[in-house]
C-alpha cells in the first residue's frame, strides 16, 4: 500500500524578551531567549537584520539560546530576532518573531510643586507641603527629597506621604529656609534594577522668625473730662490722642 510522504513544516523559533518591564533605561540589563521545540540547535541573533557578535557588554549563548546586554545604551534600540541551526545537518530555520527594544536616555523628567500650601514665604508655627511627581506613570516611582542638595530625612518637623511623593514641614525655625528639590527612583522587585531621575528644579522656601507687629495705640486723656453735649461746639473740644510703638 502506497502512502504519500508526510510533510512537516520546519520549526520557527520563538523569541522572548525576558526583561519584565516595558520601559528600559540606559545602563540597565536586557535579556532575550530563543527557543525551538526540540533539541540540538545552535542559535544566532540579529538586530535590524544584521548578525550580532559578542563584545564587552553583549553575551551570546549559542547553545542555550540566550542573549544578554549587560549595560544597554541608546544605540541598542532596534528590532531583534533569532534563528536556529541544526547542529548535525546544518539545517536552518526561518527567522523568529521580532521584538522591538526602545532604550530611553534618562528617566522621564521630575517636577516639584506646591501642594496644599500656596506660598513659599512662611512664619514659625505655620506649615508647608511640597509635592513631587514624574511626567508619566507616576505611580511606579518613589521619591527622595533634598534641602540645599542634602538628603531630607524624617524628624519631628518633617513627614512624608505615600511613596514619599509629598513632603510636609512643620515650620519652627528659620534654619528650615533653603532650596528644596526632589528626585524619582523607579520601584522594582529586581535587585539588579536601580533607575533614578535627575533632581527637579528647586523651590526656595523662606522662613521668617516672627510675625510683624502693628503699633499699639493709646489715648492720653491729660485729665480731660468729657464735656456735656451742649458744650461741644467745635473740633477743638474733642479729646486728643497720640500713638506710641511698644
Amino acid at each position: 500500500l502506497w502512502r504519500s510522504p508526510v510533510s512537516r513544516q520546519p520549526p520557527t523559533p520563538s523569541l522572548t524578551l525576558l526583561t519584565p518591564w516595558p520601559d528600559v533605561f540606559e545602563n540597565e540589563v536586557v535579556e532575550f531567549s530563543c527557543e525551538v521545540s526540540d533539541l540540538d540547535w545552535t542559535y544566532s541573533w540579529y538586530k535590524n537584520q544584521q548578525a550580532l557578535q559578542e563584545d564587552d557588554v553583549l553575551s551570546l549563548d549559542e547553545d542555550e539560546g540566550s542573549f544578554r546586554i549587560d549595560a544597554v545604551s541608546l544605540s541598542d534600540s532596534g528590532t531583534y530576532e533569532c534563528r536556529a541551526e541544526r547542529n548535525k545537518t546544518g539545517f536552518k530555520t526561518e527567522h523568529s518573531n521580532k521584538r522591538k527594544l526602545v532604550i530611553s536616555g534618562e528617566p522621564i523628567k521630575v517636577w516639584l510643586f506646591l501642594s496644599v500650601t500656596r506660598w513659599l514665604d512662611v512664619f514659625r508655627s505655620e506649615s508647608v507641603t511640597l509635592g513631587c511627581g514624574m511626567e508619566l506613570n507616576s505611580s511606579v516611582w518613589t521619591y527622595e527629597w533634598y534641602k540645599d542638595a542634602e538628603k531630607v530625612n524624617d524628624d519631628k518637623t518633617v513627614s512624608f506621604g505615600s511613596d514619599r511623593a509629598t513632603l510636609s514641614i512643620a515650620v519652627d525655625s528659620v534654619s528650615q529656609s533653603g532650596n528644596y528639590s526632589c528626585s524619582g527612583k523607579l520601584k522594582s522587585g529586581s535587585a539588579r534594577r536601580s533607575v533614578s531621575s535627575k533632581a527637579s528644579p528647586p523651590l526656595a522656601l523662606q522662613v521668617y522668625g516672627e510675625l510683624l507687629r502693628l503699633p499699639d495705640f493709646t489715648v492720653k486723656p491729660d485729665n480731660y473730662e468729657l464735656p456735656a453735649k451742649s458744650n461741644m461746639s467745635s473740633p477743638e473740644d474733642l479729646p486728643s490722642c497720640s500713638s506710641s510703638v511698644q
